[in-house]
């Protein structure tokens, strides 16, 4: 037995519509009336396991239900109703979220931005804010708070804790020495100021094959802009005491790790043949002078860049404005006659035996309008 295939009639928008209207119900909904409010929509576009905005893809289970990818790849099944995930996805959600804006997930620990749901995840990787690795070496501490990391700090890797500064210039001498297998990381306090917040610096030493590395790092990522570090050596002796090296560098994040650090030359490297010139006379250890430089934060460069530009515009504008009036006052006093401004106004000058003409009176005294 045979089926034959039958063409369906195909119909207009309008004539599916009128047609529907008179067989029966409409699929189509009518116009909202009064909208989901803004807590109730963003309830429903959260991931029912971890209660977070899931990133696109978002894939749906059998029965429709979503979970954001993280929770996905943790589950066997859908959590509210137990059936398999499948690779269909929901578009219609994913359009919500890529077009909403969302503050960032660490906003309860400091961060302000706010960016959309398409690159919220990309945003949170790189947040300074959010919890971090600890970067000592053999060191298996995960997802650090900024709040722990102090304490962590003294408690495992015995950092060594320099005196709380208030105002001024931070400078300190650290003396360390070519024998020593490892360098203990320094801390310092400084009290904020009207710019800027308290803050905990952290300097650090490694030693890198042959070479020594330095770098400075700041616990609070809003006070990183507004500081530098320079790390300075001085010969010892009569005949070096003219040879110095410095570097001045921006302060880093503590989530930085050191070869991260190393690799975008961030840090002071200095050769170990390099350091017997600094030795300390009879010894083989070296002063590492350490200043931490606040700085005013320099304005916009783009304005800081043209400024005379846009200054040398306006003094231009200025010049053309007053040429043109000097040109039309000089061409007036040109055409207008003196007998024409005599039938407008009646002069009366002043009597004077020594000018008796209207020319020298003019150049010499000039004249007075006397009304009739």
């Amino acid at each position: 037995m045979t089926v034959k295939p039958v063409r369906c009639k195909s119909y207009s928008k309008k004539e599916k519509l009128s047609s529907f209207d008179k067989d029966g119900p409409s699929f189509s909904m009518g116009e909202v009336d009064k909208p989901v409010s803004d807590d109730e929509l963003l309830r429903i576009m959260e991931c029912p396991v971890c209660n977070e905005f899931p990133a696109p893809p978002i894939f749906s289970c059998e029965k429709g239900h979503f979970t954001c990818n993280t929770c996905m790849k943790l589950l066997e099944t859908c959590s509210l109703c137990r059936a398999p995930f499948t690779k269909v996805r929901n578009f219609a959600l994913e359009s919500i979220i890529e077009n909403s804006n969302f503050k960032c997930r660490n906003a309860h620990l400091g961060c302000q931005e706010v960016v959309k749901g398409g690159s919220l995840n990309n945003h949170v990787a790189k947040c300074l804010f959010g919890p971090f690795d600890c970067t000592e070496p053999k060191c298996t501490k995960k997802l650090l708070l900024a709040s722990e990391y102090l304490k962590h700090m003294i408690d495992n890797h015995d950092i060594i804790g320099c005196k709380k500064v208030r105002d001024g210039e931070v400078t300190f001498v650290l003396k360390q020495s070519a024998d020593a297998e490892q360098y203990n990381t320094c801390y310092i306090n400084r009290d904020g100021t009207k710019s800027t917040r308290d803050a905990t610096f952290f300097i650090f030493s490694r030693r890198y094959k042959t070479f020594m590395c330095y770098w400075a790092t700041c616990l609070e990522p809003e006070n990183l802009p507004h500081y530098n570090v320079r790390f300075s050596m001085q010969g010892d002796g009569d005949l070096l005491e003219d040879l110095a090296i410095q570097w001045t560098l921006p302060v880093l994040p503590v989530s930085e790790n050191f070869n991260e650090i190393r690799d975008t030359g961030l840090c002071a490297v200095i050769p170990d043949t390099h350091l017997v010139p600094f030795y300390i006379k009879d010894s083989n250890s070296w002063n590492l002078k350490v200043e931490l430089i606040h700085k005013e934060v320099q304005p916009d460069p783009c304005m800081r860049h043209y400024w005379p530009l846009v200054l040398l515009v306006v003094v231009g504008l200025i010049a053309v404005v007053l040429t043109l009036f000097l040109d039309s006052s000089l061409n007036w006093f040109q055409t207008v006659k003196p007998e024409n401004a005599a039938n407008s106004f009646r002069h009366t000058f002043a009597d004077n035996d020594q000018h008796n003409s209207y020319d020298e009176y003019i150049g010499y005294r000039g004249f007075y309008y006397k009304a009739h």
